[in-house]
């Protein structure tokens, strides 16, 4: 039997597709309630390469993944907005996917802790003032695929094992089996 040891595995519900596997652009959901870093965002995501989503309000950013879910491979999501705040309409939206990859951002966390967003599964909090630069890099890697090694205990046994290489998406099928 084989025992995958997988390098780092941040969150378990991630199911982002590998860049390798993408043949559209990463596709970014921005949900901000403020329109100027929406529009800063979009503009520097895109010149980056990503196809951009906004929604300055959870019921946008709900309506726009159910319409275009195929398409966005992350969300980027405020901690603080009225009304429904970035964890609460994370909430909401792992209930339509639990494999949203999701990271948040903030200038001001309010009552939560960084250990808690991350608790919720986000893969990182972003301060701001943001860097497009890092948000591109991260949004990238997020979706490449990841190096994994075997333990073999029986080698020369076919049981499907990686290739060198797993996406998020099949790490995590493979962790929860």
């Amino acid at each position: 039997m084989i025992s995958p040891t997988y390098a780092t595995i941040e969150q378990d519900h991630c199911a982002t597709p590998p860049a390798s596997e993408i043949t559209r652009p990463i596709g970014v959901l921005i949900v901000d309630d403020e329109e100027s870093v929406r529009q800063v965002l979009a503009l520097g995501l895109r010149a980056h390469g990503f196809a951009v989503w906004l929604a300055g309000t959870s019921v946008t950013a709900l309506e726009l993944y159910r319409s275009h879910h195929n398409a966005i491979d992350i969300v980027l999501l405020d901690v603080r907005m009225p009304v429904r705040d970035g964890p609460e309409t994370i909430d909401a939206l792992l209930e339509l996917d639990p494999h949203i990859c999701f990271y948040f951002m903030s200038g001001d966390l309010g009552k939560y802790t960084e250990a808690n967003l991350l608790a919720l599964g986000a893969i990182a909090v972003f301060w701001k003032p943001l860097r497009l630069s890092d948000l591109a890099r991260e949004f990238t890697r997020s979706a490449a695929p990841i190096e994994c090694s075997f333990e073999d205990e029986n080698p020369g046994e076919d049981d499907g094992g990686c290739a060198g290489e797993l996406s998020k998406k099949d790490q995590m099928h493979r962790v929860k089996q």
